[in-house]
């Protein structure tokens, strides 16, 4: 049996148990604590908190809405389209310069050349009168430029990749279309297989263009025959077709014609497109 000793025993033993809890929530005694405790508790704090700002996080990421994605306006293409509609990768499609209204492709700093982008000019040869593009030692290749020729043994083309050129082995990309070893020009494709050709300036012509964005016949700068006299445009050499340069004929198999147009001559460029030539 218990008596009352024992009962005031026991009841001493709980108020000493419960002392020292009380003892470690009292305030004064806290500001006593040593530093290595007062770390604890505040790496403690710190966890709370940030598995707070996660959690919000989180919630704000769920609770707000993806923007739609948009595909490609190109029937079977699945890119992701750009303001005009297109995806920039396959069909270069483009963003809209960010001046109100405008519709332009962006250049520089999110606006088009119209409304404030710098354009892009080059610097021409300091040799007076000429207007080349500047190679090396501020001239032009025609002025004395000096240029990094193939390393194959006495060749003097210019290099293009892999210090070849293209006759000796450099490896550039040929057109897509089916057997053809034409060099890319535009969207994978040679001029003769569909490559997208610049079109003169002048209003109402569709003849390509050769420099200054017209063609030869609305006043394009083109290089002349290198022999006295002549004023017929240079092929290769330096000299025209009459003085010896060796011209493209017809790819059709026999033909000897010159090339008019898509690497055939006039009168099977119209055939394979299924015009009848006049008798």
């Amino acid at each position: 049996m218990k008596t009352e000793d024992d009962s005031t025993d026991e009841g001493e033993c709980d108020s000493e148990r419960k002392e020292p809890e009380r003892r470690r929530k009292s305030p004064r005694l806290l500001a006593n604590s040593t530093q290595e405790d007062i770390n604890i508790q505040c790496t403690k704090k710190k966890r709370r908190r940030c598995s707070k700002r996660k959690r919000e996080v989180k919630e704000s990421n769920e609770s707000a809405q993806k923007p739609a994605y948009i595909e490609c306006s190109v029937e079977g293409c699945s890119g992701k389209a750009a303001d005009s509609g297109m995806c920039g990768a396959k069909h270069k499609g483009y963003n809209h310069c960010k001046h109100e209204g405008c519709t332009n492709k962006r250049a520089q700093g999110g606006l088009c050349t119209r409304h404030g982008a710098k354009r892009y000019t080059k610097k021409t040869c300091s040799h007076e009168g000429c207007t080349n593009q500047v190679q090396k030692g501020g001239v032009c290749m025609r002025r004395g430029a000096e240029v990094k020729t193939c390393i194959h043994e006495g060749c003097t083309n210019g290099r293009v990749k892999g210090g070849l050129c293209i006759r000796h082995g450099a490896v550039v990309k040929t057109c897509s279309h089916k057997g053809c070893t034409n060099q890319v020009k535009s969207r994978g494709f040679c001029v003769r297989h569909g490559a997208v050709k610049r079109k003169c300036s002048h209003e109402g012509c569709t003849n390509q263009v050769v420099s200054s964005g017209v063609c030869v016949k609305h006043g394009a700068k083109v290089k002349t025959c290198s022999h006295e006299g002549c004023t017929n445009q240079a092929q290769k050499g330096g000299i025209c077709v009459k003085h010896g340069a060796k011209k493209k004929t017809c790819s059709h198999n026999g033909c000897t014609k010159h090339i008019q147009k898509g690497g055939l001559c006039k009168g099977h460029y119209k055939l394979s497109n299924g015009e009848s030539l006049a008798v």
